[in-house]
């Protein structure tokens, strides 16, 4: 019996190690279309999110881009990472894209995030985080 509690032991310690290296995030202002590396968490703060519209989204060269605008009320620069998700209109994500946007005091600023992948013609633009 030690030796059988031994080996399960073992193959737990293994799964364990091995289900901790998984992928990390990608960086910001990162693009693609691999739905093996789509993020699963994003940062999205419900107070930034709703200074973020999403308005534009439209077929670009190699893919798809999504575009809006962000404003800053606050009496410092705020910093927004802005996360899309590019989907079918199954809502299947083929994509996905972030940028960083520095907003002054009291300013709106123009965002853009282009991803590269073979885009669906029912293509839908999802503003999916703002952190």
């Amino acid at each position: 019996m030690p030796c059988r509690r031994t080996t399960s032991i073992l193959i737990l310690v293994v799964l364990v190690a091995a289900s901790a290296c998984g992928s990390s995030s990608p960086p910001s202002n990162h693009a693609g279309g691999d739905p093996t590396i789509i993020p699963t968490s994003v940062a999205n703060n419900p107070d930034l999110r709703s200074s973020v519209a999403l308005s534009g989204c439209a077929l670009a060269p190699g893919g798809w881009e999504a575009s809006g605008t962000a404003g800053n009320q606050a009496k410092t620069v705020a910093r927004y990472t802005i996360t899309v998700f590019f989907t079918t209109g199954d809502a299947t994500v083929e994509g996905f894209g972030s940028t960083k946007v520095d907003i002054s005091p009291g300013k709106r600023a123009d965002w853009r995030v282009r991803a590269r992948f073979p885009a669906d013609p029912t293509t839908t633009c999802v503003l999916r985080g703002v952190g």
